[in-house]
C-alpha cells in the first residue's frame, strides 16, 4: 500500500511539474491544443514581447491602409481634375467655335447687303433734275413766281436778292451763276431750319423750286 501511493503522489506531482511547461510551449498560437488541459489557445499564455510584436505589426497594418486610402484618394482627385480641364476644354473649343460661326454669319450678311445695294443703285433710274415751269420762271423777264414756303419774312432779302441775279440775266446776259448758286445754297440752308415749322409736303415743294432755281444756270459749266 504504501508503494502504490508513494509511486501516485509521484505520478501526481510529475503531472503538476509538467502542465506549466507545457502551456508555455504549446498554448500560443495553436488551436486544439494538443495535450493541453484549456482546449483551444488563448492569449493567456503570450509573453510581453509578443504582444510588442503584435502592436508593432498591428501599426505597420494601420500605416498601409492609410497610405491605400491616401493613394486611393490622389488618384480620384487627378482622375477629377483631369476631367475638369477636359470639359473646360471642351467648352472652350465649343465656345471659339461659335464665335466664328457668328462672325462668319455676320460677314456673309454684310456681303450679302453690299451685293444687294449695289445692285440697286445699278438698277435704280437717274433721278431727273428739278426744272421750273414757265409760270413759275420767266427766263425773258427773270420774273419768279414764288411757292407760298418761301414766302415767309424769314426768306426776303434772299429772295431779292435771287429775284435781282435773274432779271440782270435775263435783261443784260450777266454772267452772274456763281451767285445765283451761291445765294440758292444760302436759302436750301435757311429752309433747313425751318423744317419743323412746315409740313412735309411744303417743304418738299420749297426745296424742289431752289433746286429748280439752281438748275436753270447749272448748265452754264
Amino acid at each position: 500500500m504504501k508503494f502504490r501511493f508513494a509511486t501516485l503522489m509521484g505520478l501526481a506531482l510529475l503531472g503538476l511539474a509538467t502542465t506549466p511547461l507545457q502551456a508555455q510551449i504549446f498554448r500560443p498560437g495553436f488551436y486544439g491544443g494538443y495535450g493541453l488541459p484549456y482546449g483551444y489557445g488563448g492569449a493567456a499564455g503570450y509573453t510581453p514581447g509578443m504582444y510588442q510584436k503584435f502592436g508593432q505589426a498591428e501599426m505597420i497594418r494601420a500605416s498601409g491602409e492609410a497610405y491605400k486610402d491616401a493613394t486611393a484618394g490622389a488618384i480620384n482627385y487627378e482622375d477629377a481634375r483631369t476631367k475638369y480641364i477636359d470639359n473646360q476644354l471642351h467648352y472652350t473649343n465649343m465656345y471659339i467655335q461659335q464665335q466664328k460661326a457668328l462672325e462668319q454669319f455676320r460677314e456673309e450678311k454684310n456681303e450679302k447687303r453690299k451685293a444687294e445695294r449695289l445692285q440697286w443703285q445699278r438698277n435704280r433710274k437717274p433721278r431727273e433734275p428739278e426744272t421750273l415751269s414757265p409760270s413759275q420762271l420767266d427766263p425773258s423777264q427773270g420774273s419768279i413766281k414764288w411757292p407760298e414756303p418761301l414766302m415767309d419774312p424769314a426768306y426776303a432779302m434772299l429772295r431779292a436778292e435771287i429775284e435781282d441775279a435773274f432779271k440782270a440775266r435775263a435783261l443784260t446776259s450777266a454772267a452772274n451763276t456763281s451767285d445765283i448758286l451761291d445765294l440758292t445754297d444760302q436759302m436750301l440752308e435757311r429752309l433747313q431750319t425751318h423744317v419743323k415749322d412746315l409740313r412735309p409736303s411744303a417743304y418738299i415743294a420749297a426745296r424742289k423750286f431752289i433746286e429748280g432755281l439752281a438748275n436753270e444756270v447749272r448748265g452754264d459749266y
